[in-house]
């Protein structure tokens, strides 16, 4: 790799450990722990629950009874709530733990979520005692979005009513990503009067269903009436319409091959990380380089040349353009879900 100029050379380039995942980089038996790890370092909504419960989790009473242990967990039962005993979150990647703590916390944390649901369901015995706190919970849950909803309208009709829509959108970033956001200030920008305000009622409503899917887990109790006159196509088709009606989250595929696997994700996620970096820092890079390196064959120089400085095999991370893009692609839309 052509090295740029030390005054305009970026601070820091991405560590190995923030990328360099496959060919033997990460343990194969951490592989799914450190996917979880990662994802969960790399989501802004998890770092900043995890840093917000440490701040207050003195405020719990203990010991814990069951509701208090579900209300002082700002997840509700999120598996995202054991990385607040894990002191090197969020200031370290996976691979900078030293092995050893690495084992202690492959006991403790969760591999990537992927649930598994029974064929054959159980048998209903009434509602537990255990129901009830989680009930009580789910209140405080609906609590949250209702509050974070009615905060949204009122800044969406300030908006309206000072005709600074486009300003209004730069204020939802806990719900849009960067390229959301530019393609809806050009949606903005080309329409007006009641075509722009029918737009923005458009993206006021997408962002309160992801208001919603913030605040919801994966996996809920609800309260569900059941009319048992009904027949059983009756039952399937009511309750059919009730879960597509009220569902926060996309569900699964129905076929289409395996999901990725777990060392498929963290590379996608290391490409991630590598595009992004010189992105922004490509302007930073000497003309000589650039003229020398389109950014794909920059990104390829640097992950092979970096490989070969530790002694592993010299080839980049992705080979093509194309896969740069997919992976990139990939971890973002699994990022999207991790929450």
């Amino acid at each position: 790799m052509i090295q740029p100029a030390k005054k305009n050379r970026p601070a820091i380039t991405p560590s190995r450990s923030e990328w360099d995942f496959d060919l033997g980089g990460c343990p194969n038996d951490e592989l799914e722990h450190c996917c979880f790890y990662e994802y969960s370092l790399e989501s802004t909504k998890v770092r900043d629950a995890v840093l917000f419960y440490r701040r207050n989790q003195k405020r719990v009473k203990k010991p814990y009874d069951d509701r208090d242990q579900l209300i002082a967990d700002r997840w509700y039962g999120s598996p995202f709530r054991v990385l607040v005993d894990f002191r090197e979150f969020p200031e370290k990647h996976w691979l900078e733990i030293d092995p050893a703590k690495r084992k202690q916390r492959i006991k403790k944390l969760w591999p990537f979520p992927q649930f598994e649901w029974p064929d054959k369901p159980q048998k209903y015995k009434g509602p537990k005692d255990a129901d009830i706190p989680k009930l009580e919970a789910q209140q405080m849950v609906w609590n949250s979005i209702e509050n974070d909803i009615e905060e949204l309208g009122r800044g969406f009709w300030d908006a309206i009513n000072s005709q600074t829509l486009p300003d209004w959108l730069y204020k939802l970033g806990d719900y849009l990503n960067p390229s959301e956001m530019i393609n809806w200030e050009r949606q903005f920008n080309n329409l007006s009067g009641d075509d722009l305000e029918l737009a923005a009622n458009k993206l006021l409503q997408a962002c309160k269903m992801r208001i919603e899917a913030r605040h919801r887990s994966k996996r809920e109790l609800v309260v569900y009436e059941i009319d048992w006159n009904l027949r059983p196509d009756e039952l399937k088709a009511a309750f059919g319409s009730w879960a597509e009606t009220n569902r926060p989250h996309e569900h699964r595929p129905r076929s289409g091959g395996h999901p990725p696997k777990d060392v498929d994700l963290l590379k996608a996620l290391g490409a991630k990380r590598i595009m992004e970096f010189f992105r922004v820092n490509w302007e930073k890079f000497p003309s000589s380089y650039r003229r020398r390196w389109t950014l794909e064959g920059a990104v390829n120089d640097f992950t092979a040349m970096e490989r070969k400085k530790a002694g592993q095999l010299c080839i980049p991370l992705y080979k093509t353009r194309k896969g740069w893009k997919e992976a990139v692609e990939s971890a973002t839309g699994y990022l999207a879900k991790f929450k």
